[in-house]
């Protein structure tokens, strides 16, 4: 056998030329040659199956996040709209408290009113005083005195103060326009809230949602309960909008756990 390039004599094992350096086994290098290819490519096809891309598992994920985000939204409206509804049935709830109708004596007032109708409807004077806009004392069949004072504002009667003190009271609290408490019920407010009303029945006759918007609540305690003392709690329920107040004052008995009604201030806050 001799080389195909220079024409050498070759043995019968060579696989290069001496001569030249020409490869003589050509089929058995290109066998090689391709035989390593096919490992190469099969070990390539054999990689395990975290090194190529989890396409499959992509929409998986797009899905769940937009189901939570779907979640959110639908949450969030459903939150305005109870939101609205409830601010709705504020507005449209009828508010007792803001009718502005009084009854003193069993001659009905519709607050506000000038200072002459109002005189002339009761059949008294406003007297002036020197703390407040004007006191009322109207005389009852029992010659007790009805007593309460006024707020004036333009020479109209814009509202009253109902107190109670009891007959013993001290100096302090006589300065107040005071009564009894069987005297005080002859002043109705809206609702027909007295002096003898349960502030529950008033809490819930007062109350127009479930927020309850126009409601505050101050209590505090003024007196602690010893051996001694029977202790006292002084409360305030507050309504109002943007026309009337109504502010119930309330004494608590904390020994025997009795509320009872001490104050009512009723006013129409416009102009």
């Amino acid at each position: 056998m001799n080389c195909k390039k220079c024409g050498c004599p070759l043995n019968e094992n060579d696989q290069f030329c001496k001569n030249c350096g020409e490869i003589v086994n050509y089929q058995t290098n290109n066998v090689e040659i391709e035989s390593s290819t096919n490992v190469n490519n099969n070990r390539m096809n054999q990689q395990p199956m975290y090194n190529q891309p989890q396409t499959s598992q992509q929409p998986k994920k797009k899905n769940t996040a937009l189901t939570v985000s779907l979640s959110i939204a639908g949450i969030f409206i459903l939150g305005l709209v109870a939101l609205f509804m409830l601010f709705n049935i504020s507005e449209n709830k009828e508010r007792v408290w803001s009718s502005g109708q009084v009854q003193i004596m069993g001659k009905t007032i519709q607050l506000p009113c000038n200072i002459s109708t109002f005189e002339s409807t009761l059949n008294t004077k406003i007297k002036s005083d020197d703390i407040y806009d004007g006191i009322v004392e109207i005389n009852t069949i029992t010659d007790s005195k009805l007593m309460f004072k006024v707020y004036i504002n333009n020479n109209m009667v814009t509202g009253i103060m109902m107190d109670i003190y009891p007959s013993d009271a001290d100096e302090y609290d006589r300065i107040m326009p005071a009564n009894e408490r069987h005297i005080a019920n002859k002043i109705i407010f809206p609702g027909n809230v007295t002096s003898d009303t349960n502030i529950e029945e008033v809490k819930n006759l007062y109350k127009t949602t479930p927020f309850n918007v126009y409601y505050n609540h101050f209590s505090e305690t003024i007196e602690e309960m010893d051996d001694e003392h029977d202790g006292w709690i002084s409360s305030n329920y507050d309504y109002h909008d943007n026309e009337w107040q109504i502010i119930v004052h309330t004494k608590t008995n904390i020994r025997i756990n009795i509320e009872e009604i001490t104050e009512i201030d009723y006013w129409y806050l416009g102009e």
